[in-house]
């Protein structure tokens, strides 16, 4: 399972990355480091001051389905075992995926104390212009810095996260691992882990309603 520090990292990007909601210079939201600039505080501000954990909800969840891309995440992080799903486990399991994602971004803002990014550089992959490699900085309130790496894809004209690498260390990757080891240990079923995960997501709403 992911430590807090490394969730909240990683949430951390996809609050940053809603800047096509209401803001007045779409051109932006296509550049990574732009993105990552300028739209923090909006995103911030809708959740960490967002009033009921209704609304809350609501803007992370647009954060999510906007500015992630969910079903290519979600699809790697379950692995060989996604071909093995059916249609309908595929279609649940990206849905609870989602929600999952919506309520760690939840997660990141409950606590939050003020955790600000600066970005280094931006640039497109060399082998794939469609991709965009994002270093930066995570300047913790404490006083200490935390390197991060992300991977960004251009899908349809909008900039997607596909990753983020904490410290070196792949958040996708862990979903991965994270994913394989459940469903070794039930025997492979797709349908356990989905409802495993949807009692998460029931938990998490518990405890913000």
């Amino acid at each position: 399972m992911m430590n807090r520090l490394s969730v909240q990292l990683f949430l951390m990007f996809f609050v940053t990355l809603a800047g096509s909601m209401n803001f007045a210079v779409e051109a932006k939201a296509e550049d990574p480091k732009a993105v990552i600039e300028t739209v923090a505080d909006y995103a911030i501000s809708q959740i960490a001051n967002g009033g009921s954990w209704s609304s809350r909800r609501a803007a992370a969840r647009q954060i999510v389905s906007s500015r992630f891309d969910v079903r290519g995440a979600g699809r790697f992080a379950l692995g060989s075992s996604w071909k093995k799903a059916s249609k309908s486990e595929q279609s649940a399991y990206i849905s609870a995926f989602e929600q999952t994602l919506v309520e760690r971004v939840l997660d990141i803002f409950e606590d939050y104390s003020g955790e600000t990014i600066r970005v280094i550089r931006a640039s497109k992959d060399a082998n794939n212009g469609k991709y965009y490699n994002v270093s930066s900085v995570v300047q913790m309130s404490n006083g200490n810095s935390i390197p991060v790496d992300w991977r960004l894809r251009t899908r349809s004209g909008r900039l997607l996260a596909i990753d983020v690498k904490p410290k070196g260390l792949s958040m996708l990757q862990a979903f991965r691992k994270e994913y394989k080891s459940v469903l070794s240990r039930n025997g492979g079923s797709v349908s356990d882990l989905i409802e495993q995960m949807n009692t998460l997501v029931a938990r998490s709403k518990s405890k913000r309603s």
